[in-house]
């Protein structure tokens, strides 16, 4: 298995997060914030214009989950940084090169920023789309039962 993308990233957390802000900016987000927690930015919130009105979204980056890979990884290849700082670094830039790689898919006319973040759309008890689904089984109408 390669390497983790963007595990050598020496990118400063707090600035890719900007960096990521002004790409939703240049793209139509709307009204921007950060969630923090621990000192550290967690989630970037914001909301996006529909056929329907405003909808709000929020953009999770999981450095847990990133800190896991990387001490995988680190067994494998001593070269590997699998500390939490690591980890914050490389959370951030690859939801950068994602949120950029999603872009260009709303520029060239393939797909809609609300179709993009539909899972992350958060709806009226705080819980994002993807959350509310996954709790109920991937069901989307709760009438239906598994077969």
């Amino acid at each position: 298995m390669a390497n983790l993308k963007n595990y050598t990233s020496m990118a400063n957390p707090l600035k890719t997060a900007a960096e990521i802000e002004a790409i939703l900016i240049i793209n139509g987000a709307k009204s921007i914030q950060k969630d923090c927690f621990g000192g550290k930015v967690i989630a970037l919130r914001f909301l996006v214009d529909t056929a329907i009105g405003e909808i709000p979204i929020a953009l999770p980056v999981n450095v847990e989950a990133v800190q896991k890979i990387l001490s995988a990884q680190k067994k494998r290849n001593s070269n590997v940084k699998a500390t939490a700082e690591q980890a914050e670094r490389t959370a951030w830039k690859c939801l950068k090169d994602w949120v950029e790689a999603q872009m260009a898919l709303i520029q060239i006319g393939m797909v809609s920023m609300d179709q993009i973040f539909l899972p992350y759309v958060i709806n009226r008890g705080g819980k994002t789309l993807y959350d509310t689904v996954r709790e109920h089984g991937y069901l989307l109408d709760k009438g239906v039962e598994r077969t």
